[in-house]
């Protein structure tokens, strides 16, 4: 993957909204920095904003073939 500064993270899956793909996740997950945190908070809060839309592209993508 390649690395993005919390900024970048934040810009990409907080204000523009792109679905968050599982290897960021695990890696948010990882990461012990406060912002690393917000971040994750953001994504859920949005989540669970948009949860009960009909029609919505996913918000979080496994980039693992099946």
């Amino acid at each position: 993957m390649t690395r993005y500064s919390l900024d970048e993270l934040r810009q990409r899956y907080v204000v523009e909204g792109r679905p968050l793909e599982a290897s960021v996740e695990e890696i948010l997950r990882a990461d012990s920095r406060g912002g690393a945190r917000a971040i994750l908070v953001a994504i859920e809060k949005r989540m669970k904003r948009f949860s009960g839309i009909r029609g919505r592209m996913p918000l979080l993508v496994s980039m693992r073939p099946e």
